[in-house]
């Protein structure tokens, strides 16, 4: 599914955003296509979300984060200002990202994680990262 809707997104079809009504997005931020932002989401000023992206129910996104394409953040995540995640990847439940950190492509970080340092392309991270 994920290699057809990027396809579609590239080539046919323009993805609308789906974005409950109970979340909070600044006038300042960018979305891509095809983004989901689930109840009381936050997403703050100067944030760039890729398309087909997932903002899942309580995420906060602060200040400056780069997310992109086809990334989940997932329910009651919080990435402090200025955090980049990279296309293709997962922010599991409950993790916070702390302020700058840079989380490659294809990434996975897993429930409850604490990130307190870069995390390369494809690693795979849980608990706390340092």
């Amino acid at each position: 599914m994920q290699k057809f809707c990027h396809f579609a997104s590239k080539n046919i079809y323009k993805w609308p955003n789906i974005i409950d009504p109970s979340a909070v997005i600044s006038v300042n931020a960018v979305l891509g296509t095809g983004i989901f932002v689930g109840k009381t989401a936050i997403v703050n000023a100067d944030v760039r979300i890729g398309n087909c992206s997932i903002i899942n129910t309580g995420a906060i996104v602060e200040h400056e984060c780069d997310i992109g394409a086809f990334t989940h953040i997932s329910v009651n995540t919080t990435l402090c200002g200025q955090v980049a995640v990279g296309d293709y990847s997962f922010i599991g439940a409950g993790s916070t990202v702390i302020q700058g950190i840079k989380i490659g492509s294809n990434v996975i970080i897993g429930a409850g994680s604490v990130v307190l340092r870069d995390v390369e392309d494809g690693e795979i991270a849980v608990g706390v990262i340092k």
